[in-house]
């Protein structure tokens, strides 16, 4: 334990350090991983004094993480960095596999990027439209995905199809249904969110992207929300092209996410904001010309999966859903706040509105030491809860009695 807090206090690189080293005296290496106390305590922010019930944004890595993040930063600062990276590629080729076998897919079709948006705007971009075409979009998806092809379709014109359903308040069949009856014989691409970005509900994915193939359309699946949260198996969904995120629910280092494209659609793939050389035009290197990056990112990746996989995903998806469930349940009939997502069907993302109640989000951070997402749709805003295994019941129920006091 002292070689380790040692070793934090010295590598402090460019402000990396842990402020407060108190955490550490809970850190055990031997931990359990069916034992959430356990489990929490691995994580640096379990012990910092704001709640951080914003993981749909970002999560935050664990000390055996951050340490090997550390260590990777001061190796890729003491040896020249392209000769640090070069020699280690069976090292990153090994880790990559691991993250593939987790995704249910083959590693000859992943690569890394630097978060979900870059992943999506390879294909946003990089997919081959004409004029006559349209593609299909929703409210329910990520901002920039919407704004990403609205600006495309501005300059090569393109129809964007944009359904404006709201999830929690339709079933899942009525959701399939509404894509079904946007599609056309000019629509070649249906961006579907896995989970969806605002109130964190699971979208039957797999019924639309079986429905889109059948009218010979390819989908793009947005899962930023959804490694690490849900289960994830690209053979079984068959959708074409998948966008992720390691750093919410993988708990990786910030600015590290994947890109999935099918075998056959690779070489079709035009990513504009890539300056790939035509040789590698049929090969997934080609969305990673993007010049120097922080490889000690990529190179973390091999601990990000000793942790991950040391936690089974079923019981893990169980306890993120029993959080969820926790603060819904315990804050449904307070006066003046309702919910906005549909328990049955998200996992740890959700949403609420509480009425007549200014500035909730700053009074809850400074007041209550309490970080959430206020998130909205055209009509209204809410406010977004998403928990990790670095929260348990206590935090919990420190934002359920701020909400009861701000409801008065």
């Amino acid at each position: 334990m002292d070689n380790r807090r040692s070793f934090i206090q010295k590598l402090a690189i460019g402000g990396v350090g842990i402020s407060s080293l108190a955490s550490l005296d809970h850190f055990k290496p031997d931990w359990d991983g069916s034992n959430w106390d356990e489990i929490k305590a691995q994580f640096p922010i379990a012990n910092a004094p704001l709640i951080n019930l914003n993981s749909g944004s970002a999560g935050s890595m664990p000390f055996s993480v951050l340490e090997t993040y550390l260590k990777e930063t001061e190796k890729f600062n003491t040896n020249p960095l392209y000769l640090e990276k070069s020699s280690r590629m069976e090292e990153f080729e090994f880790a990559l596999k691991r993250l593939a076998r987790f995704m249910d897919c083959s590693a000859e079709n992943l690569v890394l990027t630097k978060n979900t948006t870059e992943s999506l705007n390879s294909i946003i971009w990089g997919y081959p439209l004409k004029s006559t075409d349209n593609i299909i979009i929703a409210d329910a998806d990520y901002a920039y995905v919407q704004t990403g092809f609205e600006n495309r379709a501005l300059k090569e014109g393109f129809e964007v199809k944009r359904l404006n359903y709201r999830p929690a308040e339709i079933s899942d069949e009525e959701i399939v249904n509404t894509y079904i009856q946007a599609m056309d014989i000019n629509t070649k691409l249906i961006v579907v969110s896995m989970i969806t970005p605002r109130e964190g509900q699971l979208l039957p994915a797999r019924e639309i992207i079986q429905a889109a193939h059948e009218r010979g359309i390819e989908v793009l699946i947005d899962g930023a929300h959804t490694l690490g949260h849900c289960e994830v198996s690209i053979k079984n969904l068959n959708c074409d092209y998948f966008a992720g995120c390691l750093h919410k629910w993988m708990n990786a280092p910030h600015g590290l996410g994947v890109l999935y494209v099918k075998e056959e659609h690779i070489e079709k793939i035009d990513p504009p904001m890539f300056p790939f050389d035509q040789a590698r035009d049929k090969i997934m290197g080609k969305y990673t010309f993007s010049g120097t990056i922080g490889y000690q990112k990529i190179f973390t990746l091999n601990e990000v999966m000793n942790f991950n996989e040391r936690i089974n995903l079923t019981d893990k998806i169980d306890r993120l859903k029993y959080l969820s469930q926790y603060w819904q349940d315990r804050i449904k009939d307070i006066p003046g706040v309702s919910i906005v997502s549909d328990a049955k069907r998200n996992i740890a993302l959700g949403g609420f509105r509480i009425k007549d109640t200014p500035s909730i989000i700053k009074s809850l951070r400074e007041q209550f030491q309490i970080n959430i997402k206020k998130t909205a749709y055209p009509e209204g805003s809410f406010y977004r809860i998403s928990s990790n295994i670095f929260i348990d019941e206590v935090d919990m129920d420190k934002f359920i009695a701020a909400i009861e006091m701000k409801a008065q």
